[in-house]
């Protein structure tokens, strides 16, 4: 809007700024008319970089990474690892397969509860002892 003697005052497309519209933000695509986010970035018109594995700690125990370094980065873990940077393995699975299983004294992987005991659930008379504590317990007496 406006003429040569008041001066013209643009109104930019898409991303683009400054008084001719002469240039994109940090992070956006000006090969793409300032309309998409560079690789690497997402969220346009807010592009921010997105996050990798490496902002997880580039260790084996993640799968991917998702949000953007203005949101936040969420760590996607493998098995049953869970913390900031998938390194923590619950003490309710074992360690020694991966974090894929339930520790030795839980049953019902995924979803481990510690096992039902002679001692803890049969008082110490049962022949056998099945189940978990989510399951509950079948005591076969002697």
């Amino acid at each position: 809007t406006g003429d040569t003697d008041t001066g013209c005052s643009c109104t930019c497309k898409n991303e683009w700024k400054g008084q001719s519209c002469e240039s994109c933000p940090p992070g956006v695509n000006a090969s793409l008319d300032c309309a998409a986010c560079i690789t690497g970035f997402s969220n346009y018109p807010n592009c921010s970089r997105s996050c990798t594995k490496a902002d997880c700690g580039n260790n084996n125990n993640t799968i991917s990474a998702r949000g953007t370094e203005a949101t936040g980065c969420e760590c996607i873990c493998k098995n049953q690892y869970t913390g900031t940077n998938c390194t923590v393995c619950p003490a309710i699975y074992d360690p020694a397969q991966d974090c894929a299983a339930c520790h030795p004294a839980y049953g019902g992987f995924p979803n481990c509860s510690l096992k039902c005991t002679n001692e803890a659930n049969c008082s110490n008379h049962a022949l056998n002892v099945e189940g978990t504590k989510a399951t509950g317990c079948t005591c076969t007496c002697r």
